[in-house]
């Protein structure tokens, strides 16, 4: 148990914990919060007090985190969620705003929302810049909610234990496949579909998708010959080849405008695009006011055929 009180703790002393945690060095903490090194390194001691655990330890010329600070870090992240929203406004107000909005997304979401949000940004949030990151590794996207690195993911769905998470479902879209006209003649059927060499692309994983369960369950294979991480990678690719993929179909809208696209032919579920961001933010008027923005731009977004 620490010599001090816990009711000692304040927001500052968390914050410069935070930043000694996020850039692993005291002088580069320093540096960021405008402070000279011994009131940080003075910080640091006195919250090593209250915890009564070391919190970090010397590693070459620099200084790690102890497990101590690993555990504490994300929970001094969402105390000050918690010190932001006492304070703030409930009638939050944008056009104030001047921290930057940072979204985690993927080519395809960020090719159909996120241009809409920047202009709504620019109207009702001017001086806020908007940060986009790419949707990476799940566990790299969860740890980067749970830290406060990023406001919201854009995705199909996180597969974890995500109970300290939220969701908002965004939208839905149908795959439809893709192809190039001057090369290849449709409407595609079964038995073409099959014969096709096919591409498509995948994130972090090269394993069977929902396509090749449906495949083998007709007794049929199709054979891949092309993989990239991104959905922007294909069209140029695809152009003049015979390769086909099968992706969502408002890519056509951007994307893959210049291709020929159709209904697949066999049966492939719905995909559904949700907004995730961490609990400690649900009820933050900055955070649900951005929230509520992208919902009413998916909202906004054309109907499928």
């Amino acid at each position: 148990m620490g010599e001090t009180d816990y009711l000692a703790l304040d927001g500052r002393l968390l914050r410069l914990f935070l930043t000694v945690f996020d850039t692993g060095s005291v002088s580069g903490a320093a540096d960021k919060l405008d402070l000279n090194q011994s009131t940080v390194s003075n910080g640091l001691d006195r919250l090593r007090r209250i915890i009564g655990e070391p919190l970090f330890v010397r590693s070459g010329r620099g200084i790690i985190p102890t497990q101590e600070a690993s555990r504490l870090a994300p929970l001094a992240r969402e105390l000050l969620a918690k010190f932001e929203q006492f304070v703030e406004a409930q009638e939050y107000r944008a056009e104030d705003e001047s921290r930057p909005f940072v979204i985690a997304a993927n080519d395809y979401e960020r090719d159909i929302l996120l241009p809409q949000l920047l202009v709504k940004l620019r109207l009702l949030a001017p001086n806020a810049p908007l940060k986009v990151l790419t949707a990476g590794a799940k566990e790299t996207v969860l740890e980067q909610l749970r830290q406060g690195e990023i406001d919201l993911v854009l995705s199909p769905g996180i597969e974890a234990n995500v109970d300290d998470l939220k969701q908002q479902w965004l939208f839905s879209d149908s795959d439809a496949v893709f192809y190039d006209t001057e090369v290849i003649k449709g409407p595609i059927d079964l038995a073409q579909y099959v014969a096709q060499p096919h591409a498509r692309v995948v994130f972090n994983y090269s394993g069977r998708s929902e396509i090749d369960e449906v495949l083998t369950g007709l007794k049929l294979e199709r054979e891949i010959k092309l993989e990239v991480a991104n959905f922007s990678a294909l069209s140029s690719m695809m152009r003049g080849s015979e390769l086909v993929t099968t992706l969502p179909s408002r890519v056509g809208i951007s994307l893959l405008d210049k291709m020929a696209q159709q209904t697949p032919p066999i049966p492939l579920n719905d995909i559904n695009i949700y907004q995730f961001w961490h609990q400690a933010y649900t009820h933050s008027p900055r955070h649900r006011w951005l929230r509520e923005l992208v919902k009413a731009l998916a909202e906004e977004l054309p109907m499928l055929n």
